[in-house]
């Protein structure tokens, strides 16, 4: 309360993460604080990544924030990139530095570019989709007539859109290609509007 965090936010903060009560402030909160104050350059930034991820807080961060971190500085990720997915994708980085290592291959096997923006997109997908998932989603657009390079080209455009659960997608994939009567080629340059109501 003493950074400015409200009474509101600090109980959505603590009924999202109640072993918060039981970290120590000295050698867990007050150092996890920091090190996003130092990375994030604002309080507010702080709360709204912490509001967005309680277990920030959760984890020293020299066990998982700050290997993390120097992952993908080491691999040319920018850190105004860096900070501003801590800051809106917070749980990309709440997994262990060898598993986000292997992510951070597979977004640049898939082609995604460190030093651009989108990188970072991608590796948050990507952070919540599983492998088994990810294929069967693929073989869903294949029945509306896509190929692995719609699927990557659509991916490419809006990494998002593949967090939209299966059924959603081939309901809305329905509506649009057989009700609607659009190609199926117009979604894979607009795969957005997979991510609509």
């Amino acid at each position: 309360m003493s950074k400015g965090v409200s009474i509101h936010s600090l109980a959505h903060i603590l009924s999202n993460n109640p072993s918060f009560f039981s970290s120590s402030l000295e050698n867990r909160i007050i150092p996890s604080y920091n090190f996003l104050r130092t990375l994030l350059k604002s309080d507010e930034k702080v709360f709204f990544s912490m509001k967005r991820c309680p277990r920030l807080m959760g984890y020293n961060p020299c066990d998982i924030l700050s290997p993390n971190i120097n992952t993908l500085l080491d691999n040319g990720v920018a850190k105004c990139n860096i900070a501003s997915a801590i800051c809106s994708m917070p749980i990309t980085f709440v997994t262990s530095p060898n598993k986000f290592k292997v992510k951070v291959e597979e977004a640049k096997e898939m082609g995604f570019d460190p030093s651009k923006r989108m990188f970072m997109v991608a590796l948050y997908a990507m952070s919540m989709i599983s492998k088994p998932t990810f294929k069967s989603k693929v073989e869903a657009f294949k029945n509306f007539g896509w190929t692995e390079e719609d699927v990557s080209g659509a991916l490419h455009r809006c990494p998002k859109f593949m967090l939209v659960s299966e059924d959603k997608s081939m309901v809305m994939m329905d509506f649009l290609v057989n009700k609607m009567g659009f190609p199926s080629s117009v979604i894979v340059k607009r795969p957005q509007v997979l991510r609509g109501a």
